[in-house]
């Protein structure tokens, strides 16, 4: 999905959880409309990051990648 809010509202009818970042929920949050989740770095949490590489991004993205896959060049 490409909207935050489409993202925001499906977790909000209790269909799954979603990584977004905080400043996105953090209002919904203080409300009580959503709850975080504690995330840490380290536990074994597999997923997947799909975006054209020759397409620009932004500074947030490139930082996420940064943390995402430290290894690897992105």
């Amino acid at each position: 999905m490409s909207s935050l809010e489409v993202i925001k509202q499906c977790v909000m009818r209790g269909l799954g959880i979603a990584f977004l970042p905080h400043m996105a929920v953090q209002q919904e949050v203080a409300q009580g409309k959503l709850q975080a989740i504690p995330f840490i770095h380290e536990s074994n949490l597999y997923t997947q990051v799909i975006y054209l590489q020759n397409k620009w991004h932004s500074q947030a993205f490139q930082c996420l990648l940064g943390l995402l896959t430290p290894d690897m060049e992105s």
